[in-house]
C-alpha cells in the first residue's frame, strides 16, 4: 500500500484515501431518488440519536426494518418510491418533535 503524503499545516484537514477505497460501489453514481432515500435514512438515524438512550436501539431497529421493507420495491417503480419518500418525510417531521420519545405509546400513556 502506498504511504500517505506528508500533511502540511493547512487551515483545513486533508484526508488520505487509497485508490482501493474508490473502487466498487463507492464510486458508482447514484440517481436523484437514491440520494433522497439515503439522505432520508441518514436523517432518521440522526433523529434516533436525539431520543432517550434506552430507546435508541429500538428506534434504529425500527428505522432499519422500515427501509429494508422499502428496499423490496422494484427499482423502476418510481411512483411507489416517490410515495415512500413523501411518507418518510412526513414521518420524519413527526419524529423530530421533542415530545416524541417512544415509537409506541406506553401503557401509562393510554
Amino acid at each position: 500500500p502506498p504511504t500517505p503524503p506528508l500533511l502540511l499545516h493547512f487551515p483545513f484537514s486533508i484526508q488520505y484515501k487509497p485508490q482501493s477505497a474508490t473502487i466498487g460501489s463507492m464510486s458508482r453514481r447514484r440517481s436523484g431518488l437514491q440520494r433522497q432515500v439515503l439522505g432520508l435514512y441518514r436523517s432518521f438515524l440522526l433523529i434516533a440519536k436525539t431520543k432517550p438512550v434506552d430507546e435508541q436501539k429500538q428506534w434504529v431497529n425500527a428505522i432499519r426494518n422500515e427501509f429494508q421493507e422499502g428496499a423490496r420495491v422494484k427499482r423502476n417503480n418510481f411512483k411507489k418510491i416517490e410515495w415512500l419518500i413523501r411518507q418518510g418525510t412526513n414521518k420524519l417531521g413527526t419524529f423530530k418533535d421533542k415530545s416524541v420519545k417512544r415509537l409506541k405509546p406506553s401503557e401509562s400513556d393510554r
